[in-house]
């Protein structure tokens, strides 16, 4: 047990007393860059966050795929950035992350998954108004579309 006394303090008003600020500084760098490294991991509270937000993108692009004049053959990102040109902010919402479109008899699904486009977390069609999966909850689930537009927008 470390018991305070003059030759203590006087080590700690000392170098010595740098010498632990130093230390101290160094085992708070270590900590926030173990937390910065965990917070990599998708959570609860920050996919169903995103759900959110995924849904209202989903709408938006639904919106453009029907209505809109997408033009035919374009890429996913291309299609991202027509859908969405009058909000652009929506998919700042996402940097983060990979998105993929599909599209079929006026519909759209995205399919939002991690940067590498290793796993996928959410997965939303456009024709619904809620979020239809939650991959996250599942682990290594592949960034591949899982949803049928015929089933699930009632088309064909």
């Amino acid at each position: 047990m470390l018991e305070w006394d003059s030759r203590t303090e006087a080590a700690f008003r000392t170098g010595s007393a740098s010498a632990f600020r130093r230390a101290v500084i160094c085992a708070g760098a270590l900590l926030v860059g173990a937390c910065s490294f965990s917070s990599a991991a998708v959570t609860g509270d920050e996919m169903n966050e995103r759900a959110s937000k995924l849904t209202k993108l989903s709408a938006v692009m639904q919106s453009y795929i029907r209505y809109g004049n997408p033009t035919p053959g374009s890429s996913e990102q291309r299609l991202l950035a027509e859908g969405t040109r009058e909000q652009p902010e929506l998919l700042n919402e996402f940097s983060g992350f990979k998105l993929k479109v599909l599209t079929q008899d006026r519909h759209v699904v995205v399919l939002m998954c991690t940067k590498s486009g290793d796993r996928a977390l959410l997965e939303d069609a456009g024709c619904t108004g809620k979020l239809e999966h939650h991959h996250w909850e599942k682990a290594d689930t592949p960034c591949n579309f899982t949803i049928s537009i015929p089933q699930v927008c009632g088309t064909r």
